[in-house]
Order: C-alpha cells, then sequence, then structure tokens
C-alpha cells in the first residue's frame, strides 16, 4: 500500500480514539455533577483527560496497518493528530470563554464579516475531519531517516521512493544532528504526484540597512504592488495586467473551471435531478449531492497548474521588492494588509472573480519571509481609508474602528480629495496623483507619520510600470531605478516636496 495512504488511515484512526474518549467524557460528566464536592476531587485528581501521545502509539502499534507503515514516519502521523486535535480543544475553549457583546451571533451563523473582538474567531472551530476513503496525506522524515549523497536524497527503501535530485543542498550523512537538513515532507499534489520539502537551517544575511529609510506597499487588483519609498525615488507599480499575468492567468482559470463544469453537469442526469429539488433536499441526498458537486481530477490537474504559476508570479514579485530594499538600505517595508478581507465578499460578480481569486496574503507571507532573510524589519497595517484620504494635502487616515458610521453604514468622514478614475486621484488643489501611489504614501505616513520629512526629498506623484509574467526567468532583479529596458512605461516626472503638500 502507498505510504501515504497508510498515513492518512493511521491519522483518522488516532482521531477516532480522541473522538471516542471525548465522548466517554462527556457521558462521565453528567454522572459527576451528582456526586459531593469531596468525591468529584477525588475522581478527578491524577486522571489525564485524554490519552496521550505515547498511549495512542502503544494502541495502535499492533495494528496490521501500522506494521506496514515505516514507525517513524507512522510516530510523526501521530503526533500530527495530536497537535491538531489540542490545537482544536484550545481553540474551543477560548471561544466558549468569549464574552463578548455580539459573540453569540457568531456563534450561531458562523459567517460573520469580521472576527470577534474579543476572542478572533469569526465562527466556532470546527473538530479535525477524518481522512476520507482514498485520501492521502504527507508523511515526514527526520534527519535520522534520510541521507544526501552526490546531491540526491535517498530515503528508506520500504518507503518505495526513488533518489530525488536536489541540486542545492549539500552531502550529509544519515543521523547527522549536525546537518542543515533536519526534515523532509512528502505532500501529495492536488493531482497525481507529489511536492517534496526540505526544511533546513538558513542563515539570515545581515546588510547594510538604514532603519529611517521606510518602504511602503500598496496591494491591488490590477496593480498587484505599488511600491513608495522615502529616499526621492519614483515610484513602482507591478502590473498583473500583462499578458501572461495574474489576471489573465485568473481569467483563463474561471473560463476553463465553467467549462468543466457544465461538461460534469451534462454528463450526469442525477445531478439535474438533484438541483431542481435543490435545496429541498433529504440527508441522503444532501450526502449523494456534495459527493457528484465534488471536484473531477481534470478540475484538479487546472487548479493545481493555476496555483503554480501565480506563486511563480508572486515569488518574482517578492524577489523584486526585497532586491529593490536591499540596494536602496531600505530597513523597515510597511505593507497595508486588511485581514479578513475577503470574508463575505459582496461587490459584484465580475469584482469577486477577479479579486476573490487572487491570493493576496500568499504574496505578504513571500515577502514577510524574505525580509526576514535579509534582516530587514516588516510591519503590516490595515490599509482603510488610505486610498480615500489624500496625501498631498495631508488627510488624517484613521482607523475603521473608532469611526462613526452613519445609519447606512458608511463613515462619516470627509476628505479633501477625490478619485475620479481608476488610477488617478485628484487633491483639493487640482493636482493629479497616481491613486495607488497616493494610497501606499498614506501607508506610510500612516505607520510613519514624519517619514518624508526625514530626508526632505521630492515625492514623485507617477509610477514605473513593470510587466512580470510567467515566463519571466530572469536570475537577478533589473535596475529598476534607473533602468530604460523594455516592459517599463515611463510617466511624466511631476515631483512634490513634502514641505509643500497642501499648498498651490
Amino acid at each position: 500500500m502507498d505510504e501515504t495512504r497508510i498515513a492518512a488511515i493511521i491519522f483518522s484512526r488516532d482521531l477516532v480514539q480522541l473522538a471516542e474518549r471525548l465522548f466517554m467524557l462527556r457521558r462521565e460528566y453528567f454522572w459527576w455533577k451528582c456526586l459531593d464536592p469531596g468525591w468529584r476531587a477525588c475522581y478527578t485528581k491524577g486522571r489525564p483527560m485524554y490519552p496521550s501521545f505515547y498511549d495512542i502509539n502503544a494502541m495502535m502499534r499492533w495494528l496490521p496497518v501500522y506494521r506496514e507503515a515505516i514507525p517513524t514516519c507512522a510516530a510523526n502521523t501521530i503526533q500530527r493528530a495530536h497537535d491538531a486535535w489540542r490545537a482544536w480543544r484550545e481553540s474551543t475553549r477560548t471561544f466558549n470563554a468569549c464574552k463578548a457583546p455580539w459573540h453569540a451571533k457568531v456563534a450561531l451563523k458562523g459567517d460573520a464579516r469580521e472576527p470577534c473582538p474579543g476572542c478572533g474567531y469569526t465562527g466556532k472551530p470546527g473538530m479535525p475531519r477524518y481522512a476520507k476513503k482514498g485520501q492521502r496525506s504527507a508523511i515526514y522524515f527526520t534527519y535520522t531517516q534520510f541521507s544526501i549523497k552526490n546531491h540526491h536524497a535517498i530515503f528508506p527503501r520500504k518507503s518505495g521512493i526513488a533518489p530525488i535530485h536536489v541540486p542545492r543542498l549539500m552531502d550529509q550523512a544519515i543521523n547527522d544532528a549536525r546537518a542543515p537538513v533536519k526534515q523532509t515532507r512528502i505532500i501529495p499534489a492536488e493531482s497525481d504526484g507529489f511536492w517534496v520539502e526540505f526544511i533546513h537551517d538558513v542563515d539570515v544575511i545581515e546588510h547594510a540597512v538604514n532603519e529611517q529609510n521606510v518602504m511602503g506597499i500598496d496591494l491591488g487588483m490590477n496593480a498587484i504592488a505599488t511600491i513608495v519609498n522615502n529616499l526621492g525615488d519614483q515610484p513602482i507599480c507591478f502590473s498583473g495586467q500583462c499578458k501572461g499575468g495574474a489576471k489573465e492567468i485568473n481569467q483563463w482559470y474561471s473560463k476553463e473551471m465553467a467549462r468543466l463544469q457544465a461538461d460534469r453537469n451534462r454528463s450526469n442526469p442525477r445531478i439535474a435531478e438533484l438541483q431542481r429539488k435543490h435545496p429541498n433536499l433529504s440527508r441522503d441526498e444532501w450526502t449523494e449531492w456534495h459527493g457528484l458537486m465534488a471536484s473531477t481530477r481534470h478540475m484538479a490537474i487546472v487548479t493545481g497548474k493555476r496555483n503554480r504559476r501565480v506563486g511563480k508570479l508572486f515569488h518574482v514579485i517578492s524577489k523584486h521588492i526585497i532586491d529593490l530594499a536591499v540596494a536602496r538600505n531600505i530597513g523597515k517595508i510597511i505593507i497595508g494588509h486588511n485581514p479578513f478581507q475577503k470574508q463575505g465578499l459582496d461587490r459584484g460578480k465580475r469584482f469577486n472573480q477577479e479579486f476573490g481569486q487572487l491570493p493576496i496574503f500568499r504574496l505578504v507571507s513571500m515577502i514577510k519571509y524574505k525580509a526576514a532573510l535579509n534582516g530587514i524589519t516588516l510591519v503590516e497595517i490595515a490599509e482603510a481609508f488610505t486610498s480615500k484620504a489624500s496625501f498631498l494635502d495631508d488627510d488624517p487616515v484613521p482607523d475603521r474602528q473608532v469611526m462613526v458610521k452613519k445609519p447606512d453604514g458608511h463613515s462619516d468622514m470627509t476628505f479633501s480629495g477625490k478619485r475620479v478614475a481608476r488610477g488617478l486621484y485628484v487633491s483639493k488643489h487640482g493636482i493629479h496623483i497616481h491613486a495607488d501611489v497616493n494610497a501606499a504614501c498614506n501607508i506610510v505616513r500612516k505607520a510613519c507619520p514624519d517619514a518624508f520629512t526625514r530626508h526632505d526629498m521630492p515625492v514623485k506623484l507617477y509610477p514605473r510600470r513593470i510587466n512580470v509574467n510567467i515566463n519571466d526567468n530572469s536570475k537577478k532583479s533589473p535596475d529598476i531605478f534607473g533602468w530604460n529596458g523594455a516592459g517599463v512605461r515611463h510617466h511624466p516626472d511631476r515631483v512634490i516636496y513634502p514641505h509643500q503638500s497642501g499648498s498651490n
């Protein structure tokens, strides 16, 4: 049997043992409430709530499925199941202890657009799910189980995994605690195949960064990332509208998924019968409905292909951003990002499709870990009102939590300027500025109010556009600040000094 399928079975068996113990405790609790306080203390003293990892491992060691697996991999799978169960119990305890005013509404609906201010959850945490029949699970190998020879990772013979070529990793012996590679993860892909992850130590490269030099990043849909700094450089806009860009990839993905779903519905007349009865379905019909509407193998392949393409685009963009920060000795990067911004997204079918399918948080996480590797501080702030406030008129940028809302749900805050078109913002005195540059400058000003007055450098109002597509295989970021190559659209270099903001 495949080692990944054995791991899925072991993971489910462990969860079954823990769930049975939970139901037993619930039955015992009603009997325990009838006891006197003294007997209650005697009954619960020294009794563990749930079986430990060692107890489960000892019980499952005699099962045939455990003997088919590699012992260390099976133990790692049991430990992962215990970690998931412990995290669920802790989150449930925090959720039940919350006394926020509107917490009961979150508990009943479970689809709140904003997290609870007390516990931070948008709904009641769910118990870890069992693996489905035939499902595969990840397997972990520690440094005591594999070695690297001649740039090839060699795994135990029982796993059936052929040596994997790893050109970037140095040779290491088996069971070497001082080796850089500590763990290897074999993760099943969306369709056939696997992802292989090597967990190894890395060194932080200490650059000569200056904390007074600040970079601001505004994330968007057409302009994926717009970058400004307080050194007087021209802003940079990484576009997602070019050929092979993120927007084109999402459009292709939406069309392919719609075509595959239509083919699936036409090929099975039972789906049409259930659609006519939906949502008045019985329990068995609901189970059948979820099974029929599950993704097909072709859908999984298309989804995996789209995720890999978007991931490559985000890796290229994040690498360019960090290279620019290192070249300009940037010590702090400020990103405007609203957590839960896609929760309950309802701004039209087209906007939901284009923005809702763009994994912006994945780009933020890439920038975060690459900045940490280069010794650069990264700060995330809420980007509320950064696009509406006028940077040139020095409008205040408040937090959404402290704003007073009107009966229609909008805030009562008014700003000096106005966004007259996509990509164009006009200040109170009629000065035109790129809308994303205005938002990025407000993000910097919101986190560091004196950032643009530290060096007394001009702020340019128009960005340079950089087209990033999936065919970008450059290993080194170009010198964008002085680069005149293809793919860069130049704008008039209109500048304004910070001390001139708000004047004619």
